[in-house]
């Protein structure tokens, strides 16, 4: 199960969301788990400042959007952008205004790693859904950071271990030559 799909799971009201990532190289969020969308999702890559998940990255603070609030958020996207996201959605600009949207940074200290959106066609968020999907997306950044901690370890440990292999070896060739000068003079 993807984060998305625990997220609607939680949160029976939510029709359809994804979780875009920062990419650094890029500049963008790009989508990399979606719900209740068409594949066409993971061509939305939007700036940091572009539509709900732009604005949601830049401020670093979740939020929460009526109809007009989303509607007038994603005026500033590409047409690219938007042509990508109504074949995701499946419906016109019109349509996706009738929706109410969430949108959390997945954030750890000052680290933003992306922003998880939801919609759904409901007349208001509730307070304690936007803290559900604040804590979603703090889950995710844990995750993320965790992820990032136990790779750097893992470099740490090989390098560790090369380390331990050259010590062994000179350790070796001295007790086969006798002397550290001995070793410096072959």
């Amino acid at each position: 199960m993807t984060l998305i799909d625990n997220v609607m799971l939680a949160m029976p009201a939510v029709d359809r969301g994804f979780f875009t990532l920062y990419d650094e190289e890029q500049q963008l969020l790009i989508p990399v788990a979606s719900a209740g969308l068409k594949p066409s999702i993971y061509m939305f890559k939007t700036a940091i400042g572009e539509g709900i998940a732009g604005k949601v990255f830049a401020t670093r603070r979740a939020n929460a959007y009526t109809n007009t609030e989303a509607f007038l958020a994603m005026q500033d996207l590409t047409p690219e952008n938007e042509h990508h996201l109504m074949v995701a959605v499946n419906s016109s600009r019109k349509e996706l205004s009738k929706q109410i949207s969430m949108a959390a940074p997945v954030a750890i200290g000052d680290k933003c790693y992306g922003v998880l959106v939801l919609h759904q066609y409901t007349s208001e968020v509730h307070h304690n859904e936007m803290k559900l999907l604040q804590g979603f997306a703090d889950q995710a950044a844990v995750a993320i950071h965790n992820a990032e901690l136990y790779e750097e370890m893992q470099k740490v440990n090989e390098d560790l271990i090369k380390q331990q292999h050259i010590h062994t070896l000179f350790t070796n060739l001295a007790l086969e030559n006798g002397s550290v000068g001995q070793i410096v003079k072959v």
